[in-house]
């Protein structure tokens, strides 16, 4: 274990500890829940050592580890909202293919309004969150933001039905993202606007992650 990373969360349990404790509201839960933010966030920083170790990183990993815990006991429901957004509930169903939902959002959003709108609107990261999980500034989250919600409003509804026939880069990123969203990855969707690597440098090394992992767990 690296001491980098253990001082520094030493450094920062007691805020950790009381994120916990606002959003579990009871100690026991609270504890489990603090577990799991320190094996996802050691998980996270070992992948990418560069990542910034920070109070909001720990902050930000209970939190979207606390949604996603909420999110598997309530029963899914497929929607669109009134103002055209995908409802983030639908990357959640458990019969529901990511892949085929996501050809879209790649197809037809840029970027940046990739990975702002799929940690606004699937992770449920707040504005702030976004802009320091991406180095944006507050007001380019709100604006890919906005853009990318016309256009899913616009475009993607419309032509949801259709096969979109993807770029090899494309397709590849739509696999990390699907992958990612299913672990509850968020620094690896950040880091494709973070990092000066490619989404086949990511993938790569996400791939070798896993790879490890299950050896380790066999």
């Amino acid at each position: 274990m690296s001491d980098e990373f253990q001082q520094t969360w030493e450094r920062y349990l007691p805020s950790t500890w009381k994120t916990c404790m606002y959003l579990a509201k009871n100690k026991h839960d609270a504890e489990d829940l603090l577990q799991t933010t320190w094996e996802k966030a050691f998980r996270s920083w070992r992948k990418q050592q560069q990542a910034e170790l920070t109070k909001s990183y720990f902050s930000i990993i209970a939190k979207n580890t606390w949604i996603d815990k909420k999110r598997k006991k309530q029963v899914p429901t497929v929607s669109v909202d009134n103002a055209g957004e995908i409802s983030g509930s639908i990357f959640h169903e458990s019969n529901v293919d990511l892949e085929e939902l996501l050809r879209p959002l790649v197809k037809k959003l840029s970027l940046n309004q990739q990975v702002v709108f799929l940690l606004a609107e699937v992770c449920c990261c707040s504005l702030k969150e976004i802009a320091m999980l991406t180095k944006l500034s507050t007001g380019a989250v709100k604006s890919n933001l906005f853009r990318a919600r016309h256009t899913v409003r616009t475009k993607v509804r419309a032509r949801a039905a259709e096969k979109e026939n993807l770029k090899n880069e494309e397709a590849l990123r739509v696999s990390l993202y699907a992958n990612a969203l299913q672990d509850g990855d968020i620094q690896t969707i950040a880091g494709l606007l973070t990092e000066e690597a490619s989404v086949y440098t990511l993938y790569s090394r996400r791939s070798l992650v896993k790879s490890s992992e299950l050896r380790l767990a066999a």
